[in-house]
């Protein structure tokens, strides 16, 4: 039943105005019942995770994923047993809640960090325009870009030849993004790397024949944010995102790179922009990434192995270990 309700909801979310319309009204008539029944309903739902260890769970993992990244939002008619489970979880837990059911909260003493009161309306209104906005920054395989952020090659040209220099030899990792099932991305704050697995969890792990040449793949994190024009990274696919030279001249096949505590290789696939990349970031970018005369500057990123494990997370040193020698180019 679940599973299926997840499948509602997430097609819902595909629409903004079926999502307004549905949402306004599921909460305009849940937090009215719940004002008119704060005492019974809080009493009935206070203790509810006790008995299902299947929300505990994703709770646990959610509060593993957002821990120390800013204010966790609440947006609910309950007794605040959900923030409160956080904030024990060291989440720094706002509740929205309805008048009735938020003065019944804090006569019962729950800790959560703050309470945000609204009446019923005002609180579905505000509660869904912000579920609204917060869908709209999900990230998954099937994302398209914003076309207002789309550069033409004219610009992205210029605003490469802007960049200022980046490490050849010792940099860091900027970002991981992590593929996971059902398509949706996350940024973990940290990893380990491994030869057999690669970046634990991401798409590459499971596929029925994975390649090992494209096991990871890498963008040097100025030419992103350059494309992406404030769009959200993980919108290119990529694994790592390092502020490291990954050009061809400084990053032949075969160079060896540590990242965090792991050893990787650059493989010689070559790493080219596709329909994705086009429909995210516009048919300019796929021209510039491709562009004979820049091709060795790997714009669209580079693919790599991992040849020994470790740990790994975002300001962690990226280091050239061993520089491969160029194979020279056939006339």
């Amino acid at each position: 039943q679940r599973v299926h309700a997840a499948d509602q909801i997430t097609q819902i979310a595909r629409d903004d105005e079926v999502r307004a319309v549905f949402l306004e009204g599921f909460n305009r008539c849940r937090c009215s019942f719940a004002d008119r029944t704060a005492e019974r309903y809080a009493e009935r739902f206070l203790h509810e995770l006790d008995h299902k260890p299947f929300d505990r769970e994703l709770l646990d993992n959610f509060a593993d994923a957002v821990r120390g990244r800013g204010q966790t939002c609440d947006l609910g008619c309950g007794p605040g047993h959900v923030a409160r489970y956080l904030k024990a979880r060291g989440i720094d837990a706002t509740l929205f809640q309805p008048e009735e059911m938020a003065r019944y909260v804090r006569q019962a003493g729950f800790a959560v960090d703050r309470i945000v009161t609204r009446q019923p309306y005002e609180f579905e209104f505000q509660s869904t325009r912000i579920y609204i906005s917060a869908m709209k920054k999900v990230v998954d395989s099937n994302s398209i870009g914003d076309p207002a952020r789309y550069h033409d090659l004219d610009h992205l040209e210029r605003g490469l030849a802007a960049l200022p220099g980046i490490p050849k030899n010792l940099g860091r990792i900027a970002l991981i993004v992590r593929r996971r099932e059902g398509g949706w991305r996350d940024t973990p704050d940290r990893t380990v790397l491994a030869p057999d697995t690669g970046l634990p969890g991401d798409a590459w792990s499971r596929l029925k024949e994975p390649k090992p040449d494209a096991q990871i793949t890498a963008m040097q994190i100025d030419v992103a944010e350059l494309i992406a024009n404030g769009q959200p990274l993980a919108l290119f696919g990529d694994n790592l995102f390092l502020e490291l030279d990954l050009s061809e001249e400084n990053l032949p096949p075969g160079s060896q790179v540590r990242v965090g505590c792991a050893t990787l290789e650059v493989t010689p696939k070559p790493h080219n922009g596709c329909q994705k990349f086009r429909a995210r970031f516009g048919p300019d970018a796929v021209r510039f990434v491709s562009k004979p005369d820049l091709r060795h500057r790997n714009l669209r990123g580079i693919y790599m192995r991992v040849l020994e494990g470790g740990e790994a997370a975002p300001g962690d040193p990226v280091e050239v270990i061993a520089r491969a020698t160029r194979m020279p180019a056939v006339s």
